[in-house]
């Protein structure tokens, strides 16, 4: 399969998001400074927020065993071996069996809980992501004080200890969501927050999305190159560019991407450039250029004037802001995950989706009825 056809594939999902969110209409934005915040959102009640939350760790705990269950093997070890670790697995299962989580968990999340010491496939794993999810309803629940920046993870270690949950100890998984059954005991986030950051949530899942686009308009240009080269050699600059975008167009075309996204591609950075001004006006970017996103970037300088590697961490080390189009393509996944799962955490939350599937996520674009960056000014 060529890597331009493996891309399509993984990422039409991605597109079929974008067309039900109408990106057209950034085009036209003008510039509006009010902040709408007249948006009520009905949460589900906290217990349900409790069960789901202590759901997603539980089978994190198992994530984690996993994982180094993983690492062991392709390091020669034999991980399998490993009586503690064994016995770990087998409490965590006992505790989603028995503790009374059973029904709370999603089948695909009570499979992988059931499996085997060592059974996990890959797509199991995948599961890891969802620490950010348990992040947000760690802060839905009072648990937390804030969310991290779009460019930052949750701390795990903090999030684990928040619960107060021992995944091998059902009396500690019955105080946390007993904790949330009173109507004394709920806990309630002021709106104006919440919507922010909500907003958030989505602008950012959207920029993640945007980036699907970028990508996708990238390599048909890298893999069309030779071929612009080849047979227009003699054209001028203006004409390869007409003759890019059109190859881009009957590309789309042939492979059924919506009318409607065709001018999308076309329109990227008008439309980067709009979305940006706006998240700014807002106040959901805090940030000087409007020309993209802007991502918080450790940058490592490797050596000093004397050749040798700087070991000073305050030496070595300065923080950078870095425009999201720049990052590397393992830096977009990351960014996608978290942004992804922190909407997912909402979307569940406010019942935008009945059910906790990453499938049924990848219909969703949006928590509000229209998304903050082109909805108009509230008067």
């Amino acid at each position: 399969m060529s890597n331009l056809k493996h891309l399509y594939i993984k990422k039409y999902n991605c597109l079929n998001i974008l067309k039900k969110q109408n990106f057209t209409a950034l085009t036209k934005l003008a510039s509006h400074k009010a902040y709408s915040t007249n948006n009520d959102y009905q949460l589900r009640p906290s217990f349900e927020l409790a069960l789901r939350a202590a759901s997603i760790q539980l089978v994190l705990a198992r994530w984690g065993l996993e994982t180094a269950t993983k690492m062991d093997i392709a390091s020669g070890k034999d991980a399998l071996q490993d009586e503690r670790r064994s016995k770990a697995i087998e409490a965590i299962r006992n505790t989603v069996l028995n503790g009374g989580l059973q029904d709370s968990l999603t089948e695909e999340e009570l499979t992988i809980i059931k499996k085997d010491h060592g059974a996990w496939e890959g797509k199991d794993f995948l599961y890891g992501k969802h620490w950010e999810s348990l992040g947000i309803f760690s802060w839905l629940l009072g648990r937390r004080n804030e969310i991290p920046h779009y460019f930052s993870n949750f701390d795990r270690v903090q999030l684990f200890q928040s619960t107060g949950i021992l995944p091998g100890d059902t009396k500690t998984v019955d105080s946390f969501v007993n904790s949330y059954m009173s109507i004394q005991a709920k806990f309630t986030i002021e709106n104006d927050i919440l919507k922010k950051q909500m907003d958030l949530a989505e602008i950012w899942y959207w920029r993640a999305r945007l980036q699907v686009l970028m990508d996708l308009r990238d390599d048909i240009l890298i893999n069309e190159q030779k071929d612009l080269d080849k047979n227009n050699s003699d054209s001028n600059n203006s004409d390869q560019f007409e003759i890019s975008n059109k190859r881009i167009l009957e590309y789309l075309r042939a492979k059924n991407i919506p009318t409607s996204l065709r001018p999308i591609i076309k329109n990227i950075p008008d439309i980067l450039h709009s979305a940006t001004k706006r998240a700014i006006e807002l106040g959901l970017l805090s940030q000087s250029t409007d020309r993209d996103f802007g991502v918080l970037a450790e940058i490592i300088e490797s050596t000093n004037p004397s050749g040798h590697h700087k070991k000073n961490s305050e030496d070595g080390k300065k923080e950078s802001i870095l425009k999201y189009a720049d990052l590397d393509s393992k830096d977009h996944d990351a960014l996608m995950n978290i942004a992804e799962s922190r909407m997912m955490a909402f979307a569940w939350a406010t019942g935008k989706i009945d059910k906790w599937s990453t499938e049924e996520m990848h219909n969703v674009g949006l928590i509000n009825p229209l998304n903050v960056l082109w909805a108009p000014e509230n008067k």
